[in-house]
């Protein structure tokens, strides 16, 4: 992480803005709008710099909500794409009648926008929860590179037990299966119960239960925005904030293993 990473991400940037550069003066033949054409792209190029410098190498690392937090990449890729190709459109409206080739630019859009986010998100290895902190940690190589405020089940205390007890399974369990359309913002299924919740369960004679995820904010809230982030209000499940749910979804692959503290 660092200085390289950072440069060998804005790298990509620089180039779509060089590009834009050497068309605009090529369009306007050194006119005196070529610097004021040239702003938008600029401010791309700090947004994205800004964005890589906080979040130490990586677009979505800076703890700046959406669009910065998630999305960062595609400003400077897609923000720039966008204003280019507005100036593209002026040209075939014949005010500048000059320009030679400008398809060559535009042909590459797709290919700047893909470098300038490859990479961008940061891949766990692994996430822990701890429970008492109301804390999920999103680790790689051992190391936390982002950690998110939780809420867990309205009896927060203590292992799950059985179905219906509301409180969230302590253990070592896998993220096997997501649902992009469930009752909430995004949900990642937990594989509880395993083997041994499952057998702790039954010689009780209880149902295990099941359907623990990771999930966002309620599509249709039944109580206030405070109550969702300040209580334990899950019927067993861990609850984010909408805009931390979408970077988990990203950084979390198929199967990664999640730990659950007390």
């Amino acid at each position: 992480m660092g200085l390289r990473l950072i440069l060998v991400r804005l790298a990509p940037v620089l180039m779509i803005v060089i590009a834009a550069g050497f068309w605009f003066n090529n369009v306007q033949q050194g006119g005196p709008y070529v610097f004021r054409n040239l702003v938008p792209p600029a401010v791309l190029v700090l947004l994205a710099a800004l964005t890589l410098q906080r979040g130490n190498g990586t677009w979505t690392g800076s703890g700046w909500r959406l669009p910065l937090g998630v999305a960062g990449f595609a400003i400077p890729a897609l923000g720039l794409s966008a204003y280019l190709h507005y100036a593209y459109s002026v040209n075939l409206n014949g005010l500048f009648t000059d320009a030679q080739n400008p398809e060559g630019l535009f042909r590459y859009l797709p290919i700047y926008t893909l470098v300038a986010g490859a990479g961008g998100f940061p891949v766990a290895d692994r996430v822990v929860v701890e429970k008492a902190e109301r804390k999920l940690h999103l680790m790689n190589d051992g190391e936390i590179f982002r950690t998110f405020p939780i809420a867990l089940g309205i009896r927060p205390i203590g292992d799950k037990e059985y179905e219906g007890d509301f409180r969230t399974p302590e253990g070592t369990y896998y993220l096997d299966t997501r649902n992009p359309n469930s009752e909430y913002f995004l949900s990642i299924h937990v594989s509880y119960p395993n083997g041994q919740d499952a057998f702790e369960a039954r010689s009780k004679g209880l149902d295990p239960g099941g359907a623990i995820m990771i999930h966002g904010q309620p599509n249709e809230p039944t109580r206030s925005e405070a109550y969702y982030r300040t209580q334990d209000w899950t019927n067993g499940c861990i609850a984010v904030s909408n805009s931390d749910m979408i970077d988990i979804w990203l950084m979390t692959p198929d199967n990664t293993p999640i730990e659950i503290r007390p």
